[in-house]
């Protein structure tokens, strides 16, 4: 009879130990996502880690990414990784599953948010330059490497708003009166982020007026091989010299005001005649915004012996 009730005993404390030592049953597994953490920002490619009291030998472990299924490897230490995971950039769901063998029934579920910032948003002018001079159609063009909503100030008036701007792009404007604009494009992207680019410039439509030439007179008869024309114009401005027949040429007028151009064997050798020949020529004035002045003749007679 002891012996009996020994064995009893002995069978119910292996059974008691058995039943302790048992896997969860499927209305008592859990699973958790420990790494990212939920709501976190960081890289494209992270290794994903969590935790699961679920049996190796019986369940399998989902990743659920976006509405897709990755598969990984539950652990008998109750843990689990998915190693170089990838992710889109913007928010990405992540949702860790237990499910069983044919993968058709869910037991447990824990879904966290992660988020992957592309590189930094950027914004460049590329014309026109800063303190650059412009004729009134110039129009500003620029590039952000992401879609963004931009906000344009023109001396800090606006806003002008672009909208879902990506790439390179163009604004208009509308610069048709002189003077001198700053403009400050403000760019949000689709991640939220921020980027400001600004450029000052100064728009010119006025032509300078023509240059004139006032040596020598062209009364006087020229006989050397080459010489020298030297008159007034604008300021900074330039001079360009068109021969009747021959290339132009172009002088920069100095800040006072004057400037000079010599006519050589190049333009004149074809009148080494020793007969009078007139030689015309004409002179325009043009500014750095490219505008034009009425072009104005003259003509000098030449007597250059061959």
């Amino acid at each position: 009879m002891r012996l009996r009730i020994g064995i009893a005993v002995l069978l119910s404390t292996l059974v008691g130990a058995l039943v302790g030592a048992a896997p969860a049953q499927a209305e008592d597994l859990s699973v958790t996502i420990t790494s990212p953490a939920n709501g976190s920002t960081g890289p494209s490619d992270i290794s994903v880690t969590g935790t699961s009291n679920a049996d190796p030998s019986a369940y399998r472990l989902i990743l659920v990414v976006n509405g897709e299924d990755r598969y990984g490897t539950l652990r008998a230490d109750d843990t689990w990784e998915m190693v170089y995971q990838q992710f889109d950039y913007g928010w990405n769901t992540l949702c860790a599953q237990i499910r069983n063998l044919d993968l058709n029934v869910t037991y447990a579920s824990y879904c966290s948010a992660y988020r992957v910032l592309p590189p930094p948003l950027e914004l460049y002018i590329n014309w026109p330059y800063d303190g650059a001079i412009v004729d009134p159609t110039v129009k500003i063009t620029g590039y952000v490497n992401y879609e963004s909503n931009m906000k344009v100030y023109v001396n800090g008036s606006g806003p002008t708003l672009l909208s879902g701007v990506s790439g390179s792009f163009v604004y208009g404007g509308g610069y048709i009166i002189d003077g001198t604009y700053t403009t400050v494009f403000e760019a949000t992207d689709i991640y939220g982020r921020t980027a400001t680019a600004s450029v000052t410039f100064t728009v010119d439509g006025t032509a300078p007026p023509t240059p004139v030439v006032s040596s020598p007179s062209t009364k006087k008869i020229i006989t050397t091989k080459t010489f020298t024309i030297s008159g007034t114009g604008e300021p900074s401005t330039e001079v360009r010299i068109q021969p009747e027949s021959g290339q132009a040429a172009t002088e920069s007028i100095g800040a006072d005001g004057t400037w000079a151009h010599t006519f050589g064997n190049y333009d004149l050798e074809s009148y080494y005649t020793g007969r009078r020949t007139p030689f015309t020529f004409t002179v325009a004035g043009y500014d750095a915004a490219g505008n034009f002045s009425p072009a104005a003749s003259y003509t000098y007679t030449l007597k250059i012996a061959p």
